[in-house]
């Protein structure tokens, strides 16, 4: 797919998880620079952080981009569900884009109905067609706009905690085997994540899973907004989490991070900072025979991975604390936890002189 640098289109952000909204602000931000948004249309949850890195004249609140539908311009395609019993009109999401593309004309003999779904697809197909190896970059998150941290100074470390899907867990024996890992090297731990944010996937909703919060930690779910999560992170030694929304949030900064899989290979889910994949990021994976269900079958089978598909969740369980430890020795970003030098300028510093190597 080539595009006309003079032509402008309109995009929906995705609407889907924070993890999705951060994986595609490299491609949207490749847009806005080569002046092919029009319109950006985002989901309230994540307004603000849009506006970090987009201009306020192309942000349009995805619940502003509905239309009404007169009684006299009903159309059979418009479901019953939609069409208001006292007034006989509709109210619909209206999602402009550009009818120059083909892949637009194609989609047109479709109804309304389905008419959101197709275009955030369009959305993707944009993506896909000028995401470049040197072009996924994260943007970087600049302090300056972020809320003040009531945390500066602490030296503290972040666990990114819960998880929407009952395989992607950090097993509450790792949390309290962490927090005593850090509490003994005198490192606070900070705990971040949401219990709010619900998921739907096949009809059924769920919600993050949490247990016990173990004694010695900061807990701060539920207790922050997203800006201010990203600023918490910002100034952290190290973020740690099995693969969720807000390592994907830490991806926007500096920071040391150690990323845990369970149902997705993280060749597609480590996010590339520097012009490198997986700069600063540690990765740890499951040695269990079961892994990446989700990432091997998802595509030809489109089963629902809220729930582990033989019910033994092996590849979370293989995620032990051991693995962990022996996983942040081995991150550049880590050197406070064996004594050596630390701090984010050393530690960048550091980062690109391996590179240049």
């Amino acid at each position: 797919m080539r595009f006309n640098p003079i032509q402008k289109t309109y995009v929906i952000a995705t609407t889907g998880a924070l993890g999705d909204t951060c994986a595609t602000l490299p491609t949207l931000k490749i847009l806005a620079g080569r002046g092919h948004l029009e319109k950006l249309f985002v989901d309230d949850r994540y307004l603000d952080l849009y506006r970090l890195f987009f201009p306020a004249e192309i942000l349009v609140r995805l619940a502003e981009a509905s239309v009404f539908i007169p009684k006299e311009d009903i159309t059979p395609d418009i479901p019953a569900s939609h069409i208001d019993p006292l007034t006989g009109g509709a109210t619909l999401f209206n999602y402009p884009v550009n009818p120059n593309y083909s892949l637009v004309k194609s989609l047109r003999s479709w109804p309304s109905s389905v008419h959101m779904p197709l275009v955030d697809n369009f959305s993707i197909a944009i993506c896909d067609a000028i995401l470049r190896g040197a072009q996924r970059d994260y943007p970087r998150a600049d302090p300056a706009k972020l809320p003040t941290n009531p945390l500066s100074g602490m030296g503290y470390v972040v666990i990114a905690y819960g998880a929407t899907t009952e395989h992607r867990r950090m097993l509450p024996e790792v949390l309290a085997g962490l927090v005593d890992h850090f509490n003994s090297k005198g490192i606070e731990v900070v705990l971040l994540g949401r219990r709010d944010h619900l998921l739907v996937c096949s009809n059924t909703i769920t919600s993050p899973t949490f247990d016990a919060i173990p004694p010695g930690v900061v807990d701060l779910i539920d207790q922050t907004t997203l800006l201010e999560a990203l600023a918490i992170m910002q100034d952290a030694r190290m973020v740690i989490g099995l693969d969720n929304g807000l390592l994907h949030l830490a991806a926007l900064t500096d920071v040391p991070i150690v990323g845990g899989y369970t149902t997705v290979d993280p060749f597609y889910r480590v996010p590339q900072r520097h012009g490198v994949q997986g700069w600063n990021f540690t990765v740890i994976e499951p040695d269990s025979e079961c892994r990446y269900c989700q990432t091997e079958t998802f595509c030809t089978y489109r089963l629902p991975f809220l729930k582990c598909q033989i019910a033994t969740k092996e590849c979370m369980y293989s995620l032990t604390l051991d693995k962990w430890i022996s996983g942040m020795a081995s991150n550049p970003g880590c050197h406070f936890l064996t004594g050596g030098r630390h701090g984010c300028e050393e530690i960048i510093g550091q980062e690109h002189d391996h590179r240049k190597d």
